[in-house]
């Protein structure tokens, strides 16, 4: 990300870390990943898009503990997918990709990839 998000060095740092999930996990391009993760942490951060998902206004130590991955799930299902805003629904959406393939060493070994340094 060219323009830093937050004062916090760590909370730039995750928000990248999310970009490049999406372009790993979604097959996003880096300039769209990038713009995807700047309006997630804006909105996140916005009373009215918040209250339009029936969840309090967000704020970075929400982020920290969701982390990459559930940044970037959550910015996919809610800004891309325009999915059902009840936040029970993303849980459900998530719990189904977790359940849709097995927890083998082929599985670990992906996932730790979508954390490697952006080329």
């Amino acid at each position: 990300m060219n323009t830093p998000l937050s004062p916090d060095d760590a909370t730039n740092f995750l928000f990248e870390q999310a970009a490049a999930v999406l372009e790993r996990m979604y097959g996003y391009s880096r300039a769209a990943s990038d713009v995807l993760m700047g309006e997630c942490y804006r909105l996140f951060l916005d009373e009215g898009f918040c209250e339009s998902l029936g969840i309090p206004v967000q704020d970075e130590e929400f982020f920290h503990h969701e982390g990459a991955l559930y940044m970037a799930m959550r910015a996919h299902y809610y800004l891309t997918l325009k999915a059902d805003p009840n936040p029970d629904r993303f849980i459900d959406w998530v719990l189904a990709y977790e359940r849709s393939f097995p927890d083998t060493e082929e599985r670990r070994a992906w996932h730790r990839s979508l954390f490697a340094p952006r080329a």
